[in-house]
């Protein structure tokens, strides 16, 4: 006979960047099944059995090592390299960046573009930011532009509406502006029921909004009645609840931003806050952080001293957000191959018409069969690891849940690595 079903209160989750560790769930045997009312990442991301362990090659299914040391001959034959992905945890992403040294490779997180969207409106001008937990004990407004649950399910009830503040700020005091398009706008009601205002936005038109914001913060003067279809005089009386808040907090999800220089965009916000701080307390809250991305920059940063998008010449790390992005590498035929690295989710690697490695978490249904292909066990079930919050304040524990024969991603490039060596 198993043993007996049990039953934990308190789990730490890896999926997104709120850093949750009150997840409860049921573990029978290797299966893991997560009480409904939690979010739907952690629903999906600890749900289910640990899959077919098999490593295959163009799809035949070989040996462990077999697979490795194909995966060793196709990078070791490769010129221009691209690692992509990196959704695994700090010690996967560090051995992900020794590999890139040794090879040459580019290395890029799958979610580049909102991450150097940031980047660069932060070297550019800086901004005024605080940690999740600040937010979540001091804050009185929230403006979110852009859906924050899509990023961070359990936005509102962990991070703006607690009733346990250090400060013991009434959740009630608290309320929320919502900018652009929200599916779950319930989830922003305030505890005494009075909705959140909704300013309806099309993304595409946030560079004017912003811009606008900037500009009546400063005092500036707005030609045009409407700035995107929303009256001046609402953009107006949106700064001023801002400059009369004790603590407001502007939410943004680069993510969301799928245009082009979206980094002008969370610049123009950036000067939105420094102007408001010149009166009152206002921070900005970039919302991401999933697939351990904060994890992803951070570790290139302590290794190399610069942040993906980036590339090793001669052994020397060098950053280009457009340069070195792995999917425009692969569209402009400039990659030779691509290792793609996601043990959290199961999303197939981009188009590549070049042979594709992928160490991926089981039950992935690819577009195309990869060159090799590596089952890898997901941190925070099937093994232990670090993920780093969203706000980049904490790094995050993550425990091994059930028994599995799936390699960490970690042990998985230090062989590649090895194999590469005896090349």
């Amino acid at each position: 006979m198993g043993s007996p079903p049990r039953s934990i209160d308190r789990v730490a989750c890896p999926f997104c960047g709120l850093g949750c560790d009150d997840i409860r769930l049921t573990i029978e045997g290797d299966v893991v099944t997560v009480a409904p009312d939690s979010c739907v990442l952690a629903v999906d991301g600890f749900g289910g059995g640990p899959g077919d362990p098999t490593p295959r090659i163009d799809g035949v299914p070989v040996t462990l090592d077999r697979a490795v040391a194909r995966a060793a001959a196709i990078l070791g034959a490769a010129h221009a390299p691209a690692i992509h992905g990196l959704a695994c945890d700090l010690a996967g992403q560090r051995a992900a960046i020794g590999l890139a040294r040794r090879i040459g490779a580019a290395v890029d997180h799958l979610h580049g573009a909102a991450m150097n969207a940031n980047l660069r409106a932060l070297a550019d001008g800086g901004w005024v930011a605080a940690s999740l937990a600040e937010i979540a004990n001091r804050a009185d407004l929230i403006v979110a532009i852009g859906d924050p649950t899509v990023a961070m399910p359990r936005f509102w009830s962990r991070v703006v509406w607690r009733r346990d503040t250090l400060t013991g700020q009434p959740a009630a005091d608290r309320r929320a502006v919502l900018i652009g398009d929200h599916a779950d706008r319930a989830a922003a009601r305030a505890p005494d029921g009075e909705a959140a205002e909704h300013i309806p936005l099309a993304m595409t038109d946030l560079p004017a909004f912003a811009a606008t914001l900037a500009t009546l913060a400063r005092k500036g003067r707005v030609a045009p009645p409407t700035v995107a279809g929303v009256p001046v005089a609402t953009l107006q009386r949106l700064v001023e609840r801002l400059e009369q808040a004790r603590y407001g907090v502007v939410a943004w999800s680069a993510g969301a931003m799928s245009y082009p220089h979206a980094d002008l965009t969370v610049a123009a916000l950036a000067d939105l806050l420094r102007t408001l701080n010149r009166k009152t307390r206002c921070v900005g809250l970039p919302v991401g952080g999933a697939d351990n991305a904060q994890g992803a920059q951070l570790a290139a940063l302590w290794l190399t001293g610069k942040p993906p998008r980036l590339r090793f010449e001669r052994g020397e790390a060098r950053h280009d957000a457009q340069r070195w992005s792995a999917e425009r590498m692969l569209a402009a035929g400039e990659a030779d191959a691509l290792l793609w690295i996601d043990a959290l989710q199961r999303r197939v690697p981009p188009p590549a018409a070049v042979p594709v490695i992928a160490l991926s978490r089981p039950g992935v249904t690819f577009a195309a069969t990869p060159a090799v292909t590596i089952p890898v066990a997901t941190q925070g079930l099937d093994h232990e690891g670090h993920v780093m919050r969203g706000d980049s304040i904490v790094a995050t524990r993550v425990d091994r849940l059930r028994a599995s024969p799936l390699p960490s991603v970690a042990t998985v490039l230090a062989a590649i690595d090895r194999a590469i060596v005896r090349c």
